[in-house]
């Protein structure tokens, strides 16, 4: 059987139900839920575009479904539908600070727990706010803020170029 794609766009409020449907309807069987991809678009009002995208080994059949949010909207979670879609979720909520509701165990899976920010952000800074130091002498880590110096350097383009 010849491998098919198919791309869906809905509401965020629909997505659970769209997806349960899918899973259990004898005409799409999507046993697996692969991945969920998360594109930042800071410039836009609904910035986040949220991709899942499904697998039916029956009839070898590719389904993603597309979401739009904006930062503070909330998304279903998937859990009970797609129980590997825990750790796809922990991640998107620890790396874009997407919230997903009825989630079990909603907590950071990448980062420390302390952790400010969310790195994947596109308007996350580049060094983030804090540093991390393992004191060999405490036997403890301990956390300092970031300072960046303004130091230029002097590049010898002349030495260089004779």
């Amino acid at each position: 059987m010849k491998n098919l794609f198919f791309e869906l766009k809905t509401n965020k409020e629909y997505n659970y139900l769209l997806l349960f449907f899918f899973k259990y309807h004898f005409l799409t069987q999507l046993d697996c839920l692969v991945d969920i991809v998360v594109i930042d678009k800071p410039n836009k009002k609904a910035r986040f575009t949220i991709i899942y995208s499904l697998l039916s080994f029956t009839y070898n059949n590719r389904f993603f479904v597309k979401i739009i949010i904006n930062e503070l909207s909330k998304v279903f979670s998937l859990y009970s539908i797609f129980s590997g879609s825990n750790w796809y979720e922990r991640e998107v909520w620890d790396m874009f600070g997407i919230f997903f509701k009825n989630h079990p165990d909603l907590r950071r899976i990448l980062t420390d727990y302390n952790f400010k920010g969310f790195p994947l952000k596109k308007d996350f800074p580049l060094t983030g706010f804090l540093e991390v130091f393992y004191s060999t002498i405490e036997n403890n880590l301990f956390y300092k803020s970031v300072k960046l110096t303004q130091a230029y350097r002097v590049f010898l383009l002349e030495k260089l170029c004779h």
